[in-house]
């Protein structure tokens, strides 16, 4: 139960923050990604009905990995420090 509470505290002030995020409708495969974008997403289908928590533990290390360098990117905004 402490898990969890605590979980829900960090996804609720998430929603909440100022972090930006990336707008998947903003993204463009180039040409010559399209062949790696196409095998992560079979990969990622084939995990999704053979391993499904697995994905999901990856999906949310990716994602934090990604919080990550948005807050130390956006470190000075949010904390009044200088940029620099």
């Amino acid at each position: 139960p402490v898990t969890v509470s605590v979980w829900l505290v960090l996804v609720a002030m998430l929603m909440v923050s100022t972090l930006r995020t990336v707008s998947p409708k903003a993204l463009r495969v180039p040409p010559g990604g399209v062949v790696a974008v196409f095998s992560l997403t079979v990969l990622g289908v084939g995990l999704a009905l053979t391993r499904p928590w697995a994905l999901i533990v990856v999906f949310d290390l990716a994602y934090l990995g990604y919080l990550a360098v948005l807050v130390l990117r956006a470190r000075g905004r949010l904390f009044g420090a200088p940029e620099g």
